[in-house]
């Protein structure tokens, strides 16, 4: 909800649906690609061109952190205000 919020905000409510999936592509690159924002990113554009269409400021990338706290929630809404994707 706070990465809702923070969407809404910031577009002036123009991003109105925040999606939560466990893309199991998404997940393997993660084991393999540095989990840095921008060389995630460019790695993301280069497997499919339309990832720079959809999310051009690239992906936020958290670190590892346990799911479901209120840590996890607070660390993505901050990334969301700079990032449409955040892993």
């Amino acid at each position: 909800m706070r990465s809702h919020a923070v969407r809404k905000k910031i577009t002036n409510d123009k991003n109105r649906v925040i999606i939560h999936t466990h893309a199991t592509n998404l997940i393997a690159l993660t084991y393999v690609e540095d989990l840095d924002y921008r060389s995630f990113s460019k790695r993301l554009w280069q497997m499919s061109t339309e990832c720079l269409v959809v999310f051009p400021e690239g992906v936020g990338v958290l670190p590892w952190m346990v799911a479901g706290t209120n840590e996890i929630g607070d660390a993505t809404a901050n990334l969301m205000t700079k990032h449409r994707l955040v892993l």
